[in-house]
């Protein structure tokens, strides 16, 4: 049995894909759901394609948000994660607990949390002074 390794595809040949089907299947897409496809898929155009398709029969197509592309595919909302890394640029250790016990309330699962915040972390999306040799600490450490 033979491995394919495929690399991922770009956000615009995703989202030109994506508004393709939108417009054959009479279903509005906005430039909001694409970039939630795109973010949640990985450069994976099956993916992308299953989660939109389930997110419409879910949710129906009409009043689509990225908010149900993130629900659909089991992803932490940007969103939601927001407070949780202004809590942890104040400092404050106080704030830092409050922001997880919202998060936790919230009911997000704690594996698919700790993988983004993971993932945050490595790409400085929202620790600009990591350096590069503190990022590789980490994924070192994961």
């Amino acid at each position: 049995c033979a491995k394919f390794r495929f690399l991922p595809l770009s956000d615009e040949s995703i989202h030109s894909r994506l508004k393709f089907i939108a417009e054959k299947e009479n279903v509005p897409i906005s430039q909001e759901i694409c970039e939630a496809l795109t973010e949640t898929s990985g450069g994976d155009m099956r993916k992308a394609i299953t989660y939109f398709q389930n997110a419409v029969h879910l949710y129906g197509g009409e009043d689509l948000t990225a908010n149900d592309i993130y629900d659909v595919a089991g992803v932490v909302p940007p969103s939601a994660v927001e407070p949780f890394w202004k809590a942890v640029q104040s400092k404050r250790f106080e704030a830092m607990e409050a922001a997880v016990k919202d998060l936790m309330c919230n009911g997000y699962a704690a594996e698919v949390l700790l993988k983004q915040i993971v993932a945050d972390v490595i790409g400085t999306k929202y620790l600009e002074e990591t350096d590069d040799v503190r990022r590789a600490l980490i994924a070192q450490l994961c």
